[in-house]
């Protein structure tokens, strides 16, 4: 069985220890970011649960700390670590004044572990070899996990049913049709997940080392990033593919292409959700209806297609929204407001932060009548800047920089780069988005891989 399975992912003959082949499981479970979850307590500030993700990181984590250890002082003569050190160093200090200790405390292990993981990574020497399984591990895992969705959307919407791992935002009632979310708390993280291989695929077309599956990969992944209805995905996809467009902007044919693809599969969305709608029998909602809610929604509200007045049918009611939800943007921008004013509140915050994992009381605190202690700011950019005020910033503003100045020879890498920056806009937390950080690791390390090393991607 083993051997077939090397042979399929085309694993270089070597010795896999244990932490090796947690390495290689990562690219699947990290699609598991929600779903299954443990839940072991809840507070007035925070919810604990715990999830098959961040499970595997931490054993990742721990086997990774012999291989670290040994290679301690070539470690330290790297930079990035030095920057990663940092930052990861900094969450732990302001523990000393985060109004929130025990979320606190999580938030600053969950960073640790992922320090841990990249010093792993950085410190395992087959990890250049290894590297094209990871790729085609990672692609296989994005088609099992958006066939899941299709099945998900299908039955979800069809039946109206709730437990298909579908959050209450999620469900046919909301639209008419119900988003995808795969194992994910919610659709902008499985969207978010979808970003990496779409794009890594997009690069490769423009390489020309890509052929029909590859194509079909593509727009099969693109349908699937449109089902989620995520505008943060969303946007962040067409930033990315833009990087690319403009990287490779002498290619027109494949560009053209590239982006008949992605229109294409913005179309057969549109069509899937028009006819689910339609075939729903709990909803009152017409094909039209519903996908000119679609394309309202994506573009805030700016293009309205949307037929003036409905047919009502018997025994039936209308979906919660009809087009764009302005409150989910207004609650993101309100948010963001109230972290702002809170960091800018006393010199000593702006400096130093709230503390980690105190982003909600800190805001609370500020603002007792309008936010409660349980709130994240939705804004990684602003969480950062709130929990460890410009210090901490600096030390996250720092690696952000250095992952552009490792991959100038790979200005592609750039494009994925950009599409997790832009989705920062939108969400914040590790838990649910421990890929982000895993996927950035992986950047980092591409550098020093040669060109011709025999070890390009490619499917």
């Amino acid at each position: 069985m083993y051997k077939k399975f090397a042979k399929l992912l085309k694993l270089p003959k070597i010795k896999l220890t244990l932490n090796d082949a947690l390495l290689l499981l990562l690219p699947v479970v990290v699609w598991f970011s929600y779903h299954p979850a443990i839940s072991l307590a809840d507070s007035a500030s925070m919810n604990l649960e715990l999830s098959l993700a961040e499970i595997f990181l931490l054993l990742f984590a721990v086997t990774a700390l012999p291989r670290i250890w040994q290679n301690r002082r070539v470690l330290a003569k790297n930079k990035a670590v030095w920057l990663v050190s940092a930052f990861a160093l900094w969450n732990a200090l302001s523990l000393a004044w985060t109004p929130n200790f025990l979320r606190g405390v999580l938030t600053a292990g969950l960073v640790w572990l992922l320090a841990l993981t990249f010093l792993g990574i950085l410190s395992n020497k087959n990890f250049s070899k290894l590297l094209p399984a990871l790729f085609r591990l990672f692609i296989a895992s994005a088609a099992v996990m958006s066939a899941f969705a299709w099945l998900q959307v299908t039955v979800g919407t069809l039946a109206n049913a709730n437990d298909l791992l579908l959050c209450s935002g999620c469900v046919a009632s909301q639209f008419g049709f119900a988003r995808a979310t795969g194992f994910t708390i919610e659709p902008q993280f499985f969207g978010s997940l979808l970003l990496a291989p779409i794009l890594i695929l997009c690069h490769l077309r423009f390489k020309g080392r890509s052929g029909l599956k590859s194509d079909v990969l593509i727009g099969f992944f693109v349908t699937t990033l449109f089902l989620t209805l995520s505008r943060g995905a969303i946007y962040a996809f067409a930033l990315g593919l833009l990087v690319l467009i403009a990287l490779n902007f002498r290619q027109w044919k494949k560009t053209l292409c590239t982006v008949g693809l992605t229109l294409a599969g913005l179309a057969i969305t549109l069509t899937l959700q028009g006819v689910l709608a339609q075939a729903n029998p709990h909803f009152n909602e017409t094909f039209v209806g519903a996908t000119t809610k679609t394309i309202h929604q994506l573009s805030l509200g700016t293009i309205d297609l949307r037929p003036q007045g409905t047919t009502p049918v018997v025994n039936s009611e209308a979906p919660a929204h009809d087009g764009y939800i302005e409150e989910s943007t207004g609650i993101r921008l309100s948010l963001s407001q109230l972290a702002l004013g809170a960091w800018s509140s006393s010199t000593t915050t702006a400096l130093f932060g709230a503390g980690v994992g105190g982003a909600g009381m800190a805001m609370n605190s500020a603002y007792p009548d309008q936010i409660g202690v349980k709130e994240i700011v939705q804004n990684e950019y602003m969480e950062i800047l709130l929990e460890l005020g410009l210090v901490g910033f600096l030390f996250f503003a720092g690696i952000l920089f250095g992952l552009f100045y490792v991959t100038r020879q790979h200005k592609w890498l750039w494009a994925v780069i950009v599409a997790f920056l832009a989705q920062w806009f939108f969400f914040s937390g590790y838990p649910n988005a421990l890929h982000i950080y895993l996927i950035l690791a992986v950047v980092f390390l591409v550098k020093p891989l040669k060109n011709n090393s025999g070890h390009a991607l490619k499917l």
